[in-house]
């Protein structure tokens, strides 16, 4: 197994995108940003990575109007950082805009990486957090912290989820990287529902050689194969975000990597409200992949 290094990332070319060189941190005047902060300060601590703390300014007033409260907002997170880690370098913009995640989308680049608190959607009456709808106009990586995700645990074991799709694989990569950088077990888990359950004891009763762990077993052994320590779980629950958070918890996840399709209507249904769902609940941070974003190499010189 691979040992947790605090070496620098290098910004090594990955596909069309670059390896994490910058954490972004949003912070907003109205909702809880500590928990991104604390989280922020543990991976640029680890990785020796700067961090730019983002702050949307939407009141229609002149620029000196607000300048206090803004001031105030980022200069506590400032604080924050600095105590936690006081040899990052810490940077801070203040963008204007109504649309707070789609400002904050324009000035990511492909190497951030947004580590951002979140609070319940349901609160002020929003019908989505402004995490969730980040992550719909942006197509990069963030570790979302829910309200009930602590920032101070270890970062082992790394789990991930599967559902045997292909969509779903493609955290698997990430997920590996996660581990091996951060010396952490791997953990893999495939929620099966009442209905596969069944379908997969009528074949086995009928004579068929099928099994409903062999998919992530088959993954987990082939991780396994390449040197890492890697295991699976099924869970039988009906509803995906219960069996995911059930296992968290059994299993003291430190940092969970899922996939999302980071997008409206049957796609969101499908994909982003579990893990959104799966976000607001968990006692872990969240990364949250879309599929069209490629792994980036944390490799020490």
């Amino acid at each position: 197994m691979s040992t947790a290094s605090t070496s620098p990332v290098t910004p090594t070319s990955v596909g069309r995108h670059s390896a994490i060189t910058e954490l972004v941190v949003p912070i907003t005047a109205k909702y809880h940003y500590d928990r991104g902060v604390a989280l922020a300060a543990r991976l640029a601590e680890h990785w020796e990575l700067p961090v730019r703390l983002l702050h949307v300014d939407t009141t229609p007033c002149e620029d000196d109007a607000v300048a206090v409260p803004v001031d105030g907002h980022i200069g506590e997170a400032r604080a924050r950082l600095k105590a936690q880690c006081p040899n990052i370098s810490v940077t801070d913009e203040v963008l204007a805009g109504e649309n707070i995640a789609r400002v904050l989308s324009e000035a990511l680049n492909a190497s951030s990486l947004v580590v951002m608190a979140t609070d319940d959607a349901g609160d002020a009456g929003r019908q989505t957090s402004h995490a969730e709808a980040l992550a719909q106009n942006w197509r990069g990586p963030i570790v979302l912290v829910g309200p009930n995700a602590s920032t101070s645990g270890p970062w082992s074991p790394v789990a991930v989820t599967l559902d045997g799709s292909a969509f779903a694989e493609q955290a698997l990569p990430w997920a590996r990287t996660l581990a091996e950088d951060f010396g952490a077990p791997l953990r893999m888990l495939q929620v099966v529902n009442a209905d596969v359950a069944a379908k997969v004891a009528a074949l086995r009763s009928a004579g068929e050689a099928v099994s409903e762990s062999a998919y992530v077993r088959r993954v987990a052994d082939g991780f396994n194969a390449d040197g890492l320590d890697a295991e699976w779980e099924i869970a039988h629950q009906n509803d995906s975000i219960d069996g995911i958070l059930e296992f968290t918890d059994s299993s003291d996840v430190g940092l969970l990597v899922m996939t999302t399709h980071g997008a409206t209507g049957i796609a969101r249904t499908l994909y982003g409200s579990t893990c959104m769902g799966v976000v607001r609940a968990a006692t872990t941070p969240v990364i949250v992949i879309h599929p069209d974003v490629d792994t980036p190499e944390l490799l020490n010189p």
